[in-house]
């Protein structure tokens, strides 16, 4: 069980009840829904803006779905006559905090407005001070969001097993074999659980070594072969006959006299001599002279 307390503190523009010049003696009359408990303010004369101030209690169940009702009414001699209304879920506060608030009320019977009236509510402990915000004891449900109730707490069926604490290891899952305790000696393992076979992992006999002159070339391998890279007999040499002008050999014609760049007329004279030699010409050469 919680308590409500609501301070009535003020309202303004409320309607105009006592003619068209007069004014209002407005009152507020409190009541929580679902109960029986009612409460009033004093009533305030010849006003539309009233300051009450004053401070109501309600014991409450908590979390509740119950309503505040609110009717300010106008006082007469004869008969009060109701003006404004208004209805605050209470599902809207806030567990030990403070909710200060103007709300609007809708206008009763044929008035043309109902004004707005000017709360501070809080929903604590029985025996909290009112209007001091507090924080929620442990275990207590919350407020619940949106205007819907909070479902209470399932309580846990009978024998059912009590969840481990935070940071204590989980069971192991149903049919799994249970650890040994601590400090009793490990079982040893299967026989031949793990041991590889005789042999296992040992390379076969001559495995990885070399076959034997493995990598050794045959003989003479990479040895050139005889005279290799040596040129030819005569290798570089013109060919025969080769850039001699054209006439070569026709009598009266003296290459030599023009010999090419590079040559002097004795050198190319030497020269052509070898070529026709090579050739097995002759050449008469009595008619010039180097």
């Amino acid at each position: 069980m919680m308590k409500l307390d609501v301070r009535v503190i003020e309202a303004r523009d409320l309607p105009r009840m006592d003619g068209m010049f007069g004014k209002s003696d407005p009152y507020c009359v409190l009541k929580v829904s679902g109960t029986s408990a009612c409460q009033r303010t004093s009533s305030r004369k010849n006003t539309l803006s009233p300051h009450w101030n004053e401070v109501f209690q309600f014991n409450i169940p908590w979390p509740t779905t119950m309503t505040l009702d609110i009717l300010v009414r106008d006082k007469d001699v004869a008969c009060d006559d109701d003006m404004s209304r208004v209805s605050i879920p209470l599902t809207n506060l806030i567990f030990g905090q403070n909710s200060d608030q103007w709300y609007e009320m809708h206008p009763c019977k044929a008035l043309h407005k109902g004004g707005s009236i000017h709360l501070l509510m809080q929903v604590g402990p029985l025996n909290a001070q009112p209007f001091v915000p507090v924080s929620a004891p442990m275990g207590a449900p919350m407020a619940p969001s949106y205007g819907a109730p909070m479902p209470p707490p399932m309580a846990p069926s009978y024998g059912a097993p009590m969840p481990p604490p935070m940071g204590a290891p989980m069971p192991p899952p149903m049919g799994a074999p249970m650890p040994p305790p601590m400090g009793a000696p490990m079982p040893p393992p299967p026989s031949g659980y793990g041991a590889p076979p005789p042999g296992y992992g040992a390379p076969p006999p001559g495995y990885g070594a070399p076959p034997p002159t493995y990598g050794a070339p045959p003989p003479g391998y990479g040895a050139p072969p005889p005279t290799y890279g040596a040129p030819p007999p005569a290798y570089g040499a013109p060919p025969p006959a080769y850039g001699a002008p054209q006439g070569y050999g026709y009598p009266g014609y003296k290459p030599y006299d023009q010999p090419p760049p590079g040559y002097t007329r004795k050198t190319y004279k030497k020269y052509l001599h070898y070529q026709a030699k090579a050739a097995g010409r002759k050449w008469n050469y009595s008619s010039s002279s180097s």
